[in-house]
């Protein structure tokens, strides 16, 4: 593959593996940075001594490179902190102070922020907090203030559910361990506030925010505004959101290469107006380099943001200094050097969709583009736009059906009416944005802002609302991901130049990807299982038969809930049906007891399911019906959940609260 005939993509996969393989192992760090002198020494030998052995010397740099991944990953473990909050914290109240350094999407209930921990109680402390603040409408908490409080810090809590987003792990590669959740009133402020570089990103655009607010630019057109420039997505409702991704074209909401390049090339535009001396270009160097990286803070420095500004300062410094730029080469060593400063990036979904797609564009559109070669520039230009369309969907397919389990079908229609627009609606966005840093915007401005921004989201809604053309729920695991990308891989070699063998082993990863898709889909249909889902305040249960399930619930089962456990598996037939006293799920029997506390003492069951907390004696239930199993649901109080898991604790009855382990399942 010609990708490969480059030496930085096998450094990349060997400083990725390496990453991947720490995962966290206790390994001394002297050892760790043993390993790593010693490979550089080795490395050193090699390029000496057998420099005509290339094997040698490549298996040194690609050994090297491993270890570097695996050191770096081991540097950045806040678990090797000794003042890391995950070793201080106890299950008590504690007092807590830090600074905000960054305010997220808020919750239903609460605000919600990252806490940069400087103390716990009286002792020194660092690390990254998840801080919910409630009744927070009267003020928003700013970049760099300084709080205190006094509250339980939790762990995050795993998925309750099968299919349910995994936040804790989500958070973890944020290196964000905990969570804790206090009233505004709770809250104090002490000493002065932090004010570094982000303070002065997030007044910026606290000023910008509020002049626009001011003016008779809409809420919904001003979220948007705020993502589209400044990268900020918090106040963009749901239902915009999901507009977006239905049409697809939520990567217009996300900064990334095509707002950088929007700006990249306004600066070209500008200081190409300047006397062409090497004074003036160097000028122009450090100034382009200088705002591109303070675009990148006030944008929040987000994967994509941060691999858009590596890749364009590299081809600013090649501009500048008349040499040829290789894509292949400014996208690897980006990832290296981002890797090696973050390497929790590897595990951020943007990191690697915006990878992919960078890399897909750069490695198929070419072969794509000679499919056509219209002479009509016009027809030029949308083949052109089609081809980067086309070839980033491909790049990115595999693992959105893997995260996201959707596919848009009209993703190529958007991007040929929007992207043109998006240039046009970026330009006058970026003169509202700088207007309101220094004064109220004019009303032809903002009329103006108003409805391109209008037009962009009417489109994207009349697009999304086309549900034909919306593909959900879609059955795609990590073996069909790894299948995919084979393939794709083996075809784009093929494309670049036919031969045979090429052509042969594409169809043989297609013919291993149907029979992986096979032998998934023959597995499911052939299992049989009983779920005890966890939903506060409720009853679901769900028994699952090959193809088929059915819901018990005594009340409707929440849309989420039936579309997490549904993507997990082939195309389902769902049924709803009312919680029955007694179920027969393969060969266990189930007894379940509800608010009315009434229960036969024959058959004994075999799992006992409570809900609705019965005001029943627990422990002479538990003696007369003697259960293999006692589960209790989130239909339950907290205080009768207590009480059951200490009978079954006396009686020595396995217990299983859903609120604490998450669902239960039992397969057959």
């Amino acid at each position: 593959m010609t990708i490969f005939n480059y030496p930085l993509p096998k450094l990349c996969l060997a400083v990725i593996f390496g990453i991947l393989c720490y995962n966290g192992k206790d390994i001394a760090m002297t050892i760790v940075f043993g390993a790593l002198l010693l490979g550089v020494s080795i490395l050193g030998l090699s390029y000496f001594y057998k420099r005509d052995k290339n094997i040698h010397f490549s298996f040194c740099c690609l050994l090297v490179a491993f270890i570097s991944g695996f050191s770096t990953a081991a540097i950045h473990d806040p678990a090797r902190q000794i003042t890391h909050y995950k070793n201080i914290i106890s299950d008590n109240m504690a007092v807590v102070h830090g600074v905000v350094s960054d305010r997220l999407r808020p919750g239903i209930m609460a605000e919600r922020y990252y806490l940069q921990i400087e103390g716990i109680d009286t002792v020194k402390a660092v690390g990254k907090l998840l801080l919910y603040v409630k009744d927070a409408e009267t003020r928003k908490l700013q970049t760099g203030e300084r709080i205190a409080f006094r509250s339980e810090i939790k762990p995050i809590r795993k998925p309750l559910n099968p299919g349910q987003f995994d936040y804790a792990t989500y958070l973890s590669h944020k290196k964000v361990f905990a969570s804790a959740s206090v009233n505004r009133d709770e809250l104090i402020r002490i000493g002065s506030n932090k004010k570094d570089i982000f303070y002065y990103a997030d007044r910026l655009r606290n000023t910008i925010d509020n002049r626009l607010s001011k003016s008779n630019l809409k809420k919904e057109e001003l979220a948007v505004l705020n993502a589209l420039i400044l990268g900020q997505q918090q106040d963009i409702s749901k239902d915009i959101l999901t507009d977006y991704q239905f049409a697809g074209a939520v990567h217009i909401l996300s900064v990334s290469g095509l707002h950088v390049g929007f700006l990249m090339l306004f600066l070209r535009f500008l200081f190409n107006l300047l006397p062409q001396s090497k004074f003036n270009r160097f000028l122009a160097l450090i100034s382009t380099l200088m705002i591109l990286w303070l675009f990148a803070v006030v944008a929040g420095l987000s994967a994509s943001v941060v691999r858009s500004v590596v890749m364009f300062s590299f081809l600013s410094l090649a501009l500048y200094s008349n040499r040829d730029y290789s894509g292949f080469h400014g996208l690897f060593i980006s990832m290296l050097l981002i890797l090696w400063v973050e390497p929790d990036f590897l595990y951020d979904a943007g990191f690697q969709l915006s990878y992919l797609a960078l890399l897909a564009i750069l490695w198929f559109q070419p072969i794509l583009n000679k499919i056509w070669k219209p002479k009509n520039v016009m027809l030029r230009n949308m083949r052109d736009l089609a081809s980067v369309s086309i070839a980033a969907q491909l790049g990115t397919l595999p693992l959105s059906l893997y995260y996201f389990h959707q596919f848009p079908g009209l993703f190529l229609i958007t991007n040929l009416v929007i992207i043109p627009a998006v240039g046009i609606i970026m330009a006058i966005g970026s003169l509202t944005v700088v207007w309101a840093i220094f004064s109220a915007v004019p009303e032809a401005i903002i009329w103006l802002t108003q409805n391109s921004i209008g037009f962009l989201n009417k489109t994207i809604r009349l697009i999304a609302s086309i549900d034909s053309a919306r593909f959900t729920e879609i059955f795609f695991p990590a073996s069909l991901l790894i299948v995919a990308y084979i393939f794709l891989l083996f075809m784009v070699w093929w494309l670049e130049k036919p031969k045979r063998f090429k052509l042969m082993l594409g169809l043989s990863s297609l013919v291993v990807f149907q029979i992986v898709l096979i032998t998934d889909l023959a597995e499911d249909s052939n299992k049989e299982e009983l779920i005890v889902f966890h939903s506060s305040r409720k009853s679901i249960l769900a028994e699952w038969q090959g193809s088929n399930v059915i819901f018990y619930a005594d009340s409707c089962v929440p849309p989420n809930l039936l579309s997490d456990y549904s993507k997990l598996h082939q195309r389902l037939s769902t049924t709803i049906r009312t919680i029955p006293n007694c179920l027969i799920s393969g060969k266990s029997k189930i007894l379940i007891i509800d608010s009315l506390g009434n229960y036969p003492t024959y058959p004994k069951p075999d799992i006992l399911l409570i809900t609705g907390s019965p005001k029943i004696n627990i422990d002479r239930m538990l003696e007369k019906l003697r259960p293999y199993q006692l589960i209790v649901d989130g239909g339950n109080y907290p205080g009768f959940v207590k009480n059951a898991k200490q009978s079954c604790r006396k009686q020595k009855i396995p217990f299983h609260a859903t609120a604490e382990k998450g669902s239960f399942m039992l397969s057959f």
